[in-house]
Order: structure tokens, then sequence, then C-alpha cells
């Protein structure tokens, strides 16, 4: 079973990691692969530059060695070009697909991969089709 960790994922292991203790407990199994999408360690790049001086790769890594992370790949951008799509077809406004931007590209990977993604954020890949989506 792959489960694809979003960034809220990630930054509450930072930062708060016994509110995901129980859930990576309760998921620890040799059948569970952990995932998180190349679009999710720029999105904590993003974070290390603000509260580090001079942080480097290896610093945005370091706590992320259990988690295989996976490229952007082309069959990544194929599903994600098909999920805003949809939610255009849906009548979903382009500000709030714009605003979106990064969920779709991490759905994208969701779906090629088959994998569930983890997150607090769940109001929003709700939104997108066929996207399988789970709390922590």
């Amino acid at each position: 079973m792959k489960k694809l960790l979003d960034t809220t994922f990630h930054v509450h292991f930072l930062t708060d990691e016994d509110r995901v203790k129980p859930y990576l407990e309760a998921n620890e199994s040799p059948e569970t692969e952990f995932l998180a999408s190349m679009i999710t360690m720029k999105e904590l790049a993003v974070g290390i530059h603000h509260v580090e001086d001079d942080p480097s790769v290896a610093d945005l890594r370091a706590d992320f060695g259990w988690v295989d992370i996976l490229p952007f790949s082309m069959r990544h951008a194929f599903y994600a070009g098909q999920i805003e799509e949809a939610l255009v077809q849906q009548g979903t406004p382009q500000e709030q697909i714009n605003a979106l931007g990064g969920d779709i590209l991490i759905a994208g990977v969701a779906l090629a991969e088959d994998a569930t993604i983890v997150t607090q954020n769940t109001d929003d890949f709700e939104l997108m089709p066929d996207v399988d989506v789970e709390r922590y």
C-alpha cells in the first residue's frame, strides 16, 4: 500500500511529531510504502529557507530518509493535467484551480503511483476526482 505524504504531514512531523506518530504507528507494516513528491520537497524548501540561515539540500533531506521521494515525471504531469481538466469540466473557477496548482501536481503523482494522499488538507484534495485521500 502506497501512502503519499502531503506537505502538512511533513511539517507536522518536524514541528509536532505527536500529531503524526499515531498514524505512522498504525500504518507501520512491510506492505506500506511512504512516499513524497518532489513538489512537496519544493514546498518544504520554502519553509527551510525561511527558518534557517544558509540551508543545504542535505538539510532538507535529513529528516526524511525513511520516505521514498519521487521525482516529478511525464506520467505525473499527464495525470495532473487530467485532474485539472476534470476540475474545469466540473465548473471550478479558474482562480481556485490556480490556487490548487501544487495540490493538483501532488494529486497527479498519487494517481500515477496508485497511492493514497495522507494530509490534513482533505478538502482541497477531495475536489479532485479519483484521488484517494485520508486524514492523519
